[in-house]
């Protein structure tokens, strides 16, 4: 869900003595991935071509340590030509020294308020095929190295602790002053009506809480940040 032009254009070099090479990349998990040709320059017996593209990558993120938890997001480019050998290699001389630092291959506005970028980087993840496809001789089956861009962020604490820790930790403030009301002297009655009343609505509350951050996460694991939800749910039931 990062909102950014983050690696948006690519470009590659071909030698003009591989005229046979079709000119173009694929990436791993990519949904309606669309690239387009920007320029084309041949120069020195080499041929430049710069490219631009959108996709929509499906990737897996942990979300058990949130909101203390660190995403990376990983593109891993190849050639789309099965029957050549074609390791792809990143193109380090078309960088400044500056960006070959921590954040190579970024641009200049990242649209991401929730994440604070921390580095990127590139690296080969090699792959073990089950199949050769039907390509006798097949190359990619066993230890190919596949080009991998990286690009790690970690996660931003002021807004997540204000949505969903703040609320909690007011809610357990009125169940301590409930508990410090349940010892006047008035009567049992009134007290336990006052009482029970009160914390059927704290307990709803919580409940509708806890609900927004399960959605927000959108995760089918249990977070750090909701075990403060349910300790809330054990004070709730102690001071019933």
């Amino acid at each position: 869900d990062w909102s950014s032009d983050v690696c948006s254009s690519d470009l590659q070099h071909y030698s003009n003595k591989f005229n046979t090479i079709k000119r173009s990349f694929d990436i791993l998990k990519a949904e309606n991935l669309t690239v387009k040709e920007l320029y084309k320059i041949k120069k020195d017996n080499k041929e430049t071509v710069g490219w631009k593209f959108e996709t929509l990558l499906n990737l897996e993120f942990d979300y058990r340590i949130y909101p203390f938890d660190t995403q990376k997001i990983i593109m891993t480019f190849f050639h789309p030509d099965f029957e050549k050998n074609i390791i792809l290699t990143p193109d380090f001389d078309a960088y400044t020294i500056g960006d070959v630092g921590k954040t190579i291959g970024l641009g200049g506005d990242i649209n991401e308020s929730s994440f604070i970028i921390s580095q990127s980087y590139f690296y080969y993840e090699t792959d073990n095929k089950l199949s050769n496809y039907g390509i006798q001789g097949a190359t990619r089956q066993k230890e190919f190295p596949n080009l991998t861009y990286a690009i790690v962020g970690d996660r931003s604490l002021i807004n997540p602790l204000i949505t969903y820790l703040l609320p909690i930790i007011i809610i357990a403030f009125i169940l301590f002053y409930i508990l410090l009301e349940g010892s006047r002297s008035i009567s049992r009655h009134t007290k336990s009506t006052i009482t029970l009343g009160l914390i059927a609505i704290i307990f709803l509350t919580v409940v509708v809480a806890h609900q927004t951050l399960r959605r927000g996460l959108d995760a089918d694991v249990v977070g750090y940040l909701e075990s403060f939800y349910f300790l809330v749910y054990v004070l709730i039931i102690f001071i019933a």
